[in-house]
């Protein structure tokens, strides 16, 4: 029972995270398992499962063409807030878009505001991917990387989107802030 929970568990984190190949290869076997064992019931269900994942696979846009995990950040002023949107890339396929709201009474320039708000949303326990996507005309502040790489205990790399499918990913999430400033009546 125990290890059925913990299967579970670790099948919802490789959906979460993205990786949907992972995933079916392991429904995909589990399914062979049960049929086998006759028990052709479970065997429907994981092949329910399957059909549910691949279809899911087929929705999702691939954007990275190296299979990455990623997240996308773009950040627009409001009155006293920042609006920040955040496309999650994983396994090359945009998987969530998230949109929050930080106070910024101070008004201070978003350059500043990103790497305070960054400390905050990568809190222990939050997927942490290998390469973060800033605005290109930002300038990096130094020793982010560092902390980003401590904090996830593997490389992270943190890149302005200047090329190619990064630019698209940036420009998509630059539509969703300037759409949120305007459903905000900014």
């Amino acid at each position: 029972q125990k290890q059925a929970y913990g299967q579970m568990v670790k099948r919802v984190q490789w959906f979460l995270e993205g990786k949907h190949d992972d995933l079916m290869e392991h429904v995909r076997a589990e399914m062979l398992k049960a049929s086998d064992r006759q028990e052709f019931e479970e065997a429907a269900k994981l092949r329910d499962l399957l059909e549910s994942i691949s279809q899911m696979q087929r929705n999702s846009a691939v954007l990275s063409p190296d299979k990455k995990d990623l997240d996308v950040f773009s950040l627009a002023m409001g009155l006293g807030k920042v609006l920040v949107s955040v496309i999650q890339v994983r396994q090359g396929k945009v998987t969530d878009h998230i949109k929050l709201t930080v106070e910024n009474e101070l008004e201070e320039p978003l350059e500043e505001v990103f790497p305070q708000f960054l400390r905050q949303y990568y809190v222990p326990g939050v997927f942490m991917p290998e390469e973060v996507l800033i605005p290109t005309d930002w300038a990096l502040e130094t020793g982010l990387e560092e902390w980003l790489t401590k904090q996830k205990g593997s490389a992270v790399q943190v890149k302005r989107a200047e090329k190619e499918w990064r630019r698209e990913l940036m420009e998509m999430a630059e539509q969703n802030v300037l759409a949120a400033l305007k459903e905000d009546g900014q």
